[in-house]
């Protein structure tokens, strides 16, 4: 089984990204995708959510190795627009207790947008 790093070497290197596109993509630094490529750090779920949107390459798969690897055909160059990708970033960053509270404030606008339906 393989490991989240060669997970990511693997697709990494049969998309033709390097290291350093990659952290200016995701908008990490350059030794924090070294640390993911040595399999020092784990993949956070946003960035595998983020290499999903841009590349189409299946989170889960890089993640816990859930086949299949891409979810939708190759999309090379593709690149996810910087706001989504801030978006993502920062909510995973905030407090448990933010989280919970924007969970909330979403639930309330699905809820009252089926309303008006």
């Amino acid at each position: 089984m393989t490991t989240q790093g060669e997970r990511l070497q693997l697709i990494t290197k049969n998309l033709n990204i390097s290291r350093h596109a990659l952290s200016k993509i995701l908008d990490i630094s350059l030794s924090s995708v070294t640390l993911y490529y040595n399999n020092d750090n784990k993949i956070r779920k946003v960035m595998a959510l983020a290499m999903q949107a841009c590349y189409g390459i299946n989170a889960e798969w890089l993640l816990k190795n859930k086949r299949p690897i891409f979810i939708t055909k190759e999309r090379k160059g593709n690149e996810l627009a910087n706001d989504a990708i801030a978006t993502a970033i920062a909510y995973s960053n905030l407090s448990k207790k933010s989280k919970q509270i924007i969970q909330t404030i979403i639930k309330s606008l699905n809820y009252f947008e089926n309303q008006q339906r």
